[in-house]
């Protein structure tokens, strides 16, 4: 059964989304109720929940905000995000933390059980990546009680050749709307431990080392003279030239015209 949290600072709107749905039909059940991220997080440490749907305007701590620690401290968590405005900018928060879907208030039962149905999907996937990366580890005669976290010779071999897979797939499929999670079902892993793998050993986040590179190699192509932004944006795995934009400027400090004319 998956643990559920439900954030938003309205208490007729959670209450409201708790009584939406069956949750049992999906196996997942409500494990709590919260008020604020704050409130969410302070529980999450007991509860670790599978699930997490959270309103995204809320007062001291938002939705993205919330997200965004989740991800960072339970990376195996889905989100899904309660919005009232469909603002690109929620939208891009959203994509960057991978959130399973978002849905827009007033929350009408056929979208929230659709992103429900998605998200649950997503930890099916995961479990089923770690029991066949088990099943793997115990044909090579490793033992998969230690594998993952033993700090000897062999463990540290097992991480290495993770993190080199993860940037070997990196460089073949960056051009593609590659995600962290292709990247660990890829490896028959689970996202959490694919992620804090290469966190360990490198110190950088997946989805941040392939934006990077990703960038890198947007940075090569905006040399060329005949160079088109929607063209380069495309090449380097992006269908939405604003939102390569976006990421380009945050990354480089520029917009891919002013990187492109400095050059020129």
């Amino acid at each position: 059964m998956y643990k559920l949290f439900i954030v938003d600072d309205n208490p007729l709107e959670r209450r409201g989304v708790a009584g939406l749905l069956e949750w049992q039909t999906f196996g997942c059940e409500v494990a709590g109720l919260y008020a604020s991220g704050s409130e969410a997080l302070e529980a999450a440490e007991r509860e670790a929940p599978d699930i997490v749907l959270t309103d995204v305007q809320m007062p001291a701590m938002d939705g993205i905000a919330l997200g965004a620690r989740l991800r960072e401290d339970y990376p195996g968590t889905q989100l899904i995000f309660l919005s009232g405005h469909d603002s690109f900018s929620f939208i891009r928060g959203a994509l960057r933390l991978e959130a399973a879907d978002y849905v827009l208030k007033p929350v009408r039962k056929p979208e929230l059980q659709t992103a429900l149905e998605k998200a649950a999907a997503r930890l099916s996937r995961e479990r089923e990546a770690a029991a066949e990366r088990e099943r793997l580890l115990r044909q090579a005669g490793v033992d998969t009680s230690e594998a993952p976290d033993a700090d000897d010779a062999d463990a540290r071999s097992y991480h290495d050749r993770i993190v080199m897979q993860i940037k070997r797939i990196v460089a073949e499929r960056y051009q593609e709307p590659l995600t962290v999670q292709d990247i660990a079902d890829e490896l028959y892993l689970s996202l959490s431990h694919t992620n804090n793998i290469f966190r360990r050993k490198t110190g950088q986040k997946i989805f941040d080392y392939l934006t990077a590179y990703r960038m890198e190699r947007a940075k090569a192509l905006l040399r060329q003279p005949d160079s088109k932004i929607y063209c380069v944006a495309q090449t380097v795995g992006y269908a939405n030239k604003s939102h390569f934009c976006l990421v380009f400027k945050k990354h480089s400090g520029r917009t891919p015209s002013e990187y492109k004319n400095h050059y020129a």
